[in-house]
């Protein structure tokens, strides 16, 4: 009975109707779905860029970590020493940066190489999966930190910015579904210049600093787009509905933002936000006890 929109994209997890109206008219329904998505197209497209989809990533961090730092370590493994959460954010932080200047290296339990952008990628999962999956990606996340090795400074050699000119093709079995869904909506960014890119990399890295440069494939992925979406919503601006609209939105949800709970809701007429406080993208995923 919700809609759960697709990563990069602005707006919520669920939004739901009432159940007693789903069931006396699934059709209507599956219309105001479509509706529904549709809605938070023209949030995504804030500053031109979507920068508002990282709008609430950095607090999402913050909060798992000082839920971190007050959990033993055999609970959480990145807590030690009995650091608090803002601690525990500052090494990893400083960490992330030294794999970026090329200060230490690492590799996860396999033995693959780990690179900024991967561990990177492993603090995002942690606090977009939620609590059902935190032992196995902080178990990683720790393993990456302990297992680090640092490089001497005569052999340091600072990791390179990502070169979209040399991606490789994308493999047959992988579905662009949701970047179609983003890009598509959104208007198609026609200057693909390298200053360009650097001025819209800047505007998400000043929105947060801890998850700015996890829109970089969002960006890269858009700026060749080619297709568009065939129908976008003009504008949902005093939109009365026949049954009140919900929407359940979490304040620790590194994708869907609080800010478009508010902006989206404002264009219903008699609309309500029900606030989620668990962490994860979509409120399933640390449901209420």
């Amino acid at each position: 009975m919700g809609q759960h929109l697709p990563p990069g994209e602005a707006g919520y997890l669920l939004l739901y109707r009432f159940p007693q109206a789903y069931r006396r008219d699934r059709r209507r329904m599956e219309q105001f779905r479509l509706t529904s998505r549709a809605l938070l197209g023209p949030f995504l497209q804030m500053s031109e860029v979507g920068d508002e989809a990282v709008a609430d990533y950095d607090a999402a961090l913050e909060h798992f970590l000082e839920l971190c730092a007050q959990a033993s370590p055999a609970q959480c493994l990145i807590a030690h020493d009995g650091l608090t959460g803002e601690e525990l954010l500052e090494e990893q932080w400083s960490f992330y940066q030294d794999l970026v200047a090329g200060k230490f290296t690492a590799s996860d339990a396999q033995g693959n190489k780990i690179d900024f952008s991967d561990f990177q990628g492993i603090m995002q999962q942690v606090i977009f999966q939620g609590p059902r999956l935190w032992a196995k990606w902080t178990n990683k996340w720790a393993y990456v930190y302990n297992n680090r090795t640092a490089v001497p400074a005569t052999q340091r050699r600072a990791t390179p910015p990502f070169d979209p000119t040399t991606a490789g093709p994308i493999a047959d079995t992988e579905s662009q579904i949701l970047t179609a869904i983003t890009c598509g909506d959104a208007d198609r960014f026609s200057d693909v210049s390298g200053a360009k890119f650097k001025e819209w990399q800047a505007i998400y890295n000043n929105r947060s600093q801890y998850g700015g440069e996890t829109m970089s494939p969002i960006l890269f992925a858009c700026s060749t787009w080619l297709v568009d979406a065939k129908e976008k919503a003009p504008s949902f601006e005093g939109v009365v509905t026949k049954t009140p609209v919900l929407f359940v939105e979490g304040l620790y949800d590194p994708v869907t933002l609080s800010e478009s709970a508010r902006n989206s809701s404002a264009g219903f007429v008699g609309s309500g936000i029900q606030w989620h406080t668990g962490i994860g993208h979509c409120s399933t995923r640390d449901p209420s006890k």
